[in-house]
């Protein structure tokens, strides 16, 4: 982020240490993916009580699942046994990018207008 001068903000001059940024980005991106295995067990249990995803939420279910699945396997590129050609490994970070922002996005869209994530099937 230094080439953005986001480092010279006071308090983010750490965004300009490409190896601590890495560090941060697998941890918190372990900690996002522990997060949605703990959500998707949760409402597997509860689906069968009646619960159910909305739209809104199932959209989101999938931009974050895409985000995720697509950032395991840029994560995988740093094994010595994965070589991707340049153009798969160009093709995975833009959509891992793009998933992401399309989340966030679709998630303040989401959050502004208070969509619900799930609601209560009908019988």
């Amino acid at each position: 982020w230094k080439r953005y001068y986001i480092a010279d903000i006071p308090g983010m001059a750490w965004t300009g240490d490409f190896i601590l940024n890495v560090q941060v980005h697998y941890l918190f991106g372990s900690i996002l993916l522990a997060i949605a295995c703990y959500f998707i067990i949760i409402y597997m249990n509860l689906h069968k009580s009646g619960l159910k995803l909305t739209r809104t939420g199932g959209i989101r279910a999938v931009l974050l699942g895409l985000a995720l699945v697509s950032g395991i396997f840029q994560a995988l590129k740093i094994l010595p046994a994965v070589n991707p050609s340049f153009e798969m490994m160009i093709f995975l970070n833009f959509f891992h990018m793009g998933t992401a922002a399309f989340f966030l996005f679709f998630a303040i869209g989401c959050l502004a207008a208070r969509c619900r994530w799930t609601v209560i099937a009908e019988k």
